[in-house]
Order: C-alpha cells, then sequence, then structure tokens
C-alpha cells in the first residue's frame, strides 16, 4: 500500500534484557535484532502509549527508544518522564505538516510517567488540550491523537473511550484513532472530525479465534477535506500464520456491512461507511 508516512502502535519493547514487570499475566519483548523489519515494512512513526512497552521496565523502554532512534523511526506516547513521554513528532511531506500524540488509559497505572519516572503518558484535560492546540499552532497542519484503550474483545467503545475522543477533537484534533481492544469497534463522526475507536490487530503474537479481522486505513487530508479507506485485513492467525493479508469479495463486503452496523449506533443512525469501504468528510468547523 502506497503511502506518505505508515503509522502504527508498538505493543512491545526492543530489548535484550530488562527486568520483567511482575504483576502481569503476560509480558512481551522483541529482540533488537527485529526492529529492523519494521522499518523494512515502511513505517516512519511509531506509538509508545499502551499497557506492553513497560513489561520488562525502564531497560526495555530506553532500549525501544534508543533502536528507534538509530533506525531514524519517530516515536511518541512514552519517555523518560511525563514531559517527553507527552511530546508529539511532526512528519513532513512537501508543504504538509501532519503532528501526532499519543496516550495510553489502560492499566497497570505503573507504566504511567510521572515528572519523576519514565512511562506512557496518560491524558489530563488541561495538559491534552495545552498539547493539542500548540501544536495545531505552531508545528502542524493536521493533529492526529492515537489512544490506548477499551476493553479487550469488546466491539462497541466504553463510555471514557468517547469522552476522551470528544474532548481531543474539541480541542483541536483532525483524527482520532484508537487501539486495545483486539478487535474492530465503530467509526464516529463528531464535529466533522473522524474517530476510529478501535482497528483491532495488525500483526500481534498469538492465537486466538475470538479475533478473525483487523482494519488498515488509508487517510487522505485535503484543504478542509478528509478521505478515509476502511481496509479490512485477515488477522486470524490459525489462517494467515502471522502474516496479514487483505479480505476481498463477499469477505470484505460482509465486513464493511458489519462495520456499517456498528458505526450506525454512533452516528444516530446514519451509514458514514460507503459500499467501497470510504468515508469522506468536510472538516468545516462549527460556528
Amino acid at each position: 500500500m502506497n503511502a506518505d508516512f505508515a503509522v502504527a502502535n508498538l505493543e512491545a519493547p526492543f530489548t535484550q534484557g530488562g527486568t520483567y514487570f511482575e504483576k502481569k499475566k503476560y509480558r512481551f519483548k522483541v529482540p533488537t535484532d527485529y526492529a529492523d523489519g519494521v522499518l523494512r515494512a515502511g513505517f516512519d512513526v511509531l506509538t509508545l502509549a499502551n499497557n506492553h512497552i513497560l513489561d520488562y521496565g525502564y531497560e526495555g523502554l530506553y532500549s525501544t527508544l534508543n533502536v528507534l532512534k538509530r533506525l531514524n523511526i519517530s516515536s511518541c506516547g512514552a519517555g523518560r518522564d511525563l514531559e517527553s513521554a507527552e511530546e508529539g513528532v511532526v512528519v513532513q511531506k512537501g508543504c504538509w505538516r501532519v503532528g501526532f500524540l499519543a496516550y495510553s488509559l489502560t492499566y497497570p497505572s505503573d507504566f504511567w510517567a510521572s515528572s519523576k519516572k519514565c512511562g506512557t503518558a496518560f491524558p489530563m484535560n488541561k495538559r491534552l488540550r495545552a498539547r493539542i492546540e500548540r501544536m495545531k499552532r505552531e508545528e502542524a497542519d493536521i493533529v492526529v491523537v492515537s489512544f490506548h484503550w477499551g476493553g479487550e474483545l469488546m466491539d462497541r467503545p466504553k463510555g471514557y473511550q468517547r469522552y476522551w475522543a470528544h474532548k481531543a477533537v474539541e480541542y483541536g484534533a483532525d483524527l482520532v484513532i484508537g487501539h486495545h481492544p483486539h478487535v474492530v469497534q465503530g467509526f464516529e463522526i463528531y464535529n466533522n472530525r473522524l474517530i476510529a475507536y478501535s482497528l483491532g490487530n495488525y500483526v500481534f503474537g498469538s492465537y486466538s479465534k475470538n479475533v478473525d479481522f483487523g482494519m488498515l486505513l488509508k487517510v487522505r487530508f485535503g484543504y478542509n477535506t478528509l478521505s478515509c479507506h476502511l481496509i479490512p485485513i485477515y488477522v486470524n492467525n490459525y489462517k494467515v500464520n502471522f502474516q496479514p493479508r487483505s479480505v476481498y469479495g463477499r469477505g470484505r463486503k460482509r465486513i464493511i456491512d458489519y462495520l456499517n452496523e456498528i458505526s450506525m449506533e454512533l452516528n444516530s443512525g446514519i451509514r458514514i461507511i460507503n459500499e467501497s469501504g470510504i468515508i469522506d468528510l468536510e472538516m468545516r468547523d462549527e460556528p
């Protein structure tokens, strides 16, 4: 898939060592040699605000930050303290500047950064507003906010997801993208901006019969316009062996119909996805 730049959520630290976090059942880490695969896959920005990036402590996080810096892959959402964890990244293509911010609302709370310890960025109203407004005013033409949130295997967003998504848009975000539930959740148009509550899995290192498909978004921004192409992918590792593949034909139609069904609940009964899997909207500001 051709794109000016590609973004993904990195759900595990790149590290050879580190001290594992004891108060969890599932802990992930990836050998640093494998990080080159992310570069070869074409990703330019990785969000680190999630519930696994500190599975192997500060050593695992620092190792990840160093590896990504060596590969010239930008990241946001986690850092050596709260200030650095909240710091966004801006990618420029031609005359367009697109900024990214990332936050995690998932436990354990031990992973959340503070002024005195490393970790992930947890959203706080005043700080979130200041970050988005400053980025929009001084650094970027478009602001994308990523949230790690929601209940695992829940195909509907929780109330707090809608609260924070709406706040991000009210503060100036042009697109909100979510992940963590492992399954796809609905899409909402709020104040003429698009919210994708969960894209589901992409490449994930487990077998689960409960997770059949995920979603890629191909987003094109214009002057006060957004066109979002929803690309369903099969991610059931019993079938694809950790190599996601696009869905075509009747399978694709079935998924698009399902997404329209669960998205209508978020859009006053209106179908916002056309038969080609595209959402078009004018990003005009309400008076």
